[in-house]
């Protein structure tokens, strides 16, 4: 009776789910990549303010230059260097991601484990005693006795492709 009630409650909610997944329907197109030359809205300037003083030269930006990962490093100086490798070497952030990365990796190492065979061995030895008023008068003191149990289990999950 329980499991008649749970299944009426559980039928509309399963039906509304699986329907649900339909709702885009066969004919649905991804929308078009919007086309994006620059990050601001209105062109940058070719050129910056200049400085009055020594090296204060004004800025020039090139589109489409690429600038290299350790952009720093064209400044030429030893504190920037220093700074920032001080930074990234104590960031918890980037420490937190890279363990992250290594427990990712160590899982997919322990999930490659399903792909092979599994064998599970077990031996049991036991001493039984049957009890004396369970014994039968021609026994005659034999109610002990050894039982041995063998185990070899071998499985292996074939993986199959799923068809779509």
């Amino acid at each position: 009776m329980l499991l008649k009630r749970v299944l009426m409650v559980a039928a509309p909610f399963a039906v509304t789910i699986l329907t649900s997944g339909c709702a885009v329907g066969p004919d649905f197109a991804h929308p078009a990549v919007p086309q994006v030359g620059r990050y601001t809205r209105e062109p940058l300037a070719s050129v910056t303010s200049s400085a009055d003083i020594a090296k204060g030269r004004a800025q020039h930006f090139v589109n489409g230059r690429d600038i290299p990962a350790e952009w720093w490093r064209l400044f030429h100086s030893p504190a920037l260097n220093s700074l920032v490798k001080k930074a990234l070497d104590a960031n918890p952030n980037l420490q937190a991601t890279i363990a992250a990365l290594r427990v990712a990796r160590e899982n997919v190492y322990a999930q490659q484990g399903k792909y092979f065979p599994v064998v599970q061995a077990n031996f049991n030895p036991s001493r039984q005693q049957v009890p004396a008023s369970l014994a039968t008068p021609a026994s005659s003191g034999a109610g002990v006795f050894d039982l041995y149990t063998a185990q070899v289990l071998v499985s292996y999950t074939f993986d199959t492709p799923a068809a779509y």
